[in-house]
């Protein structure tokens, strides 16, 4: 019997460089001012104060616009941003100029200088388009199928969104859309995703054990799952729980949404989903996602 031997294609080779090339630190900077910047100057153009504002976190951003928020940071998010922003273009600076360190902002710069791959930059968005609505699609129709597996259709109906008192007065225009969305892709995903899940993992690492594991889901059962290894606990318990705080966040605050279970769940397996492509991908890619996702939701929803 022939033993085939893999051989590595032209084009195995050009996707393995893409996934190494698009780790490289400018292309996460350089997407992250990108979306920063069309956040602040398009919610500086189109803000309106009176809008009720009800998807996603962004009742954090009406809530830094109160008193006595509102002097610590005026105009807002715009000092955290410029706070993000400015490390982020010195990273630029040192990156074309082929420094990757102090030491070497010092010596004389004879180094070759770094090329971005400007495809790979717009592949990226195209990654994040094409991610992000997937899951606006198939999503939806996933959320009742987890609700009654759940709760075996125990829960009422949903409340119509047109009776929810807080989206009552809700109103936008196209500007303010396109900044909540790149807003929430951004601060979502750093908070939650990259911050969260980072604080999390080595908490989790020393609680986990190499036994068999179970998901205990509340007023439910046990759900006996096959060995886990201690990875894939980890990454479990900081996907389920970063996403449990996401979904939550949601109901906690001023300008917040009233709890439902419906939509608990639907963030909840949002948060779920969006650490896996974070995970499998790169933190730009799920930027991206999210921020489409979010355009979608508020074109057609």
């Amino acid at each position: 019997m022939a033993i085939k031997i893999y051989e590595e294609t032209q084009r195995d080779k050009v996707v393995k460089k893409f996934w190494k090339t698009i780790g490289d630190r400018f292309y996460s900077d350089s997407h992250i001012i990108l979306v920063l910047l069309v956040f602040e100057v398009f919610m500086l153009i189109a803000y309106e104060a009176e809008v009720g504002i009800y998807n996603g976190t962004e009742f954090w951003f009406q809530l830094v616009r109160l008193y006595p928020l509102n002097l610590i940071l005026p105009g807002g998010t715009l000092i955290i941003s410029l706070v993000i922003l400015f490390p982020k273009a010195f990273h630029i600076w040192l990156d074309t100029n082929g420094i990757k360190n102090k030491a070497e902002a010092k010596k004389p710069r004879d180094k070759k200088k770094y090329k971005p791959n400007w495809h790979y930059f717009f592949i990226i968005i195209a990654i994040g388009f094409a991610l992000g609505s997937l899951i606006y699609i198939f999503l939806p129709p996933a959320n009742p199928i987890v609700l009654r597996f759940l709760f075996d259709n125990a829960l009422p109906p949903p409340t119509p969104l047109d009776s929810n008192e807080a989206v009552w007065g809700y109103h936008t225009n196209v500007l303010l859309e396109i900044a909540l969305a790149f807003g929430s892709g951004f601060y979502d995903e750093f908070l939650f995703r990259d911050q969260l899940s980072n604080f999390l993992s080595p908490k989790i690492k020393k609680q986990v054990k190499t036994t068999k594991a179970k998901v205990i889901i509340p007023y439910y059962k046990e759900i006996p799952l096959v060995t886990f290894g201690q990875d894939r606990k980890i990454y479990a318990g900081v996907m389920v729980l970063s996403a449990f705080v996401f979904a939550l966040s949601h109901y906690i605050l001023p300008f917040s949404d009233p709890f439902n279970m419906y939509g608990f769940v639907y963030r909840l397996l949002f948060g779920m989903v969006m650490y896996i492509v974070y995970r499998r991908f790169s933190f730009p890619i799920a930027m991206w996602t999210h921020i489409f996702y979010d355009l979608w939701y508020f074109i057609l929803a």
